[in-house]
């Protein structure tokens, strides 16, 4: 039992010794933590340079008796590194509720993918991407292509 006891009190030793006094107290400035620029450990958190768009789509279709319903569902992070680099990432849910076209194929399917562009001039363009899509479903990748002015500036970006 003593020894249970000195246990006990030699654990709670630590936990008294960072006791502190109320007066002692300072609270933390939020004002300020909230209204500095970030530093540059935390840069990439900056909100003006992420974008994310949602989608949401229901399509029916009836043919011959039959019929196929398709909900798909697709978020787009465009995301913009630095000037000369910007990252587009694609996340979607295919789910088939109803489809008597094919009775065992009523699933869920999860795809996406990832591009990275990097325009180290106004007539130069690298991109590098994977895209995982299921078979029936076409997403039309270069429509509304803006990587380099995903706020709408022409800050280099290819205009349509």
């Amino acid at each position: 039992m003593k020894r249970g006891l000195m246990v006990l009190l030699i654990m709670m030793l630590p936990a008294m010794g960072m006791a502190q006094f109320k007066s002692q107290t300072r609270l933390p400035d939020f004002r300020s933590v909230l209204t500095s620029p970030t530093s540059s450990l935390f840069s990439f958190l900056n909100s003006d340079r992420l974008q994310m768009n949602h989608t949401f789509s229901v399509s029916y279709m009836n043919f011959g008796g039959r019929g196929l319903l398709v909900n798909t569902y697709m978020n787009t992070i465009n995301y913009q590194i630095s000037d000369p680099l910007f990252l587009r990432i694609n996340l979607g849910v295919l789910n088939t509720p109803l489809n008597s076209f094919s009775p065992n194929n009523n699933s869920t399917q999860f795809f996406g993918g990832a591009d990275l562009y990097y325009r180290p001039s106004k007539n130069v363009l690298f991109h590098i991407g994977i895209q995982s899509q299921p078979g029936y479903f076409y997403y039309p990748r270069y429509m509304g292509y803006r990587p380099f002015g995903i706020n709408g500036e022409e800050n280099g970006s290819r205009g349509r």
